[in-house]
């Protein structure tokens, strides 16, 4: 993921940075292949204002690796003022209830050490 997103044509600089709408790549064994999210298209009446629109909020990607990969089902702690977690199929995993008191579905947030195994999954 850039900080910033690019634009369709060149700016004054030659360049094509600072723009809107970017790409977000997720690789893993875990992620699932192809593109996620809507595609706006680079016709000059689905720019906006020069730039690839925005289409998905990279919460929301971020969110569903945190919840199906992570096992950490509190998008409102890394993620304060986002609501409305609905995956896009990025990766594979269990889609958890977010907003739960428990931080994460394999306890680790307890303190007991004794269900650790970093032999498992």
């Amino acid at each position: 993921m850039s900080e910033f997103g690019r634009r369709v044509a060149q700016n004054s600089d030659s360049g094509t940075d600072h723009g809107h709408g970017n790409n977000l790549l997720v690789m893993s064994g875990h992620a699932t292949g192809g593109l996620h999210g809507a595609w706006p298209g680079l016709h000059p009446d689905q720019l906006a204002d020069g730039d690839v629109q925005v289409t998905t909020d990279f919460r929301r990607v971020l969110a569903e690796i945190l919840v199906r990969r992570l096992g950490n089902p509190r998008v409102d702690l890394v993620f304060p003022g986002y609501a409305g977690y609905s995956p896009l199929g990025v990766v594979t995993g269990q889609d958890l209830p977010t907003g739960s008191e428990v931080i994460f579905a394999d306890g680790y947030d307890s303190g007991n050490t004794s269900r650790w195994d970093a032999t498992s999954g």
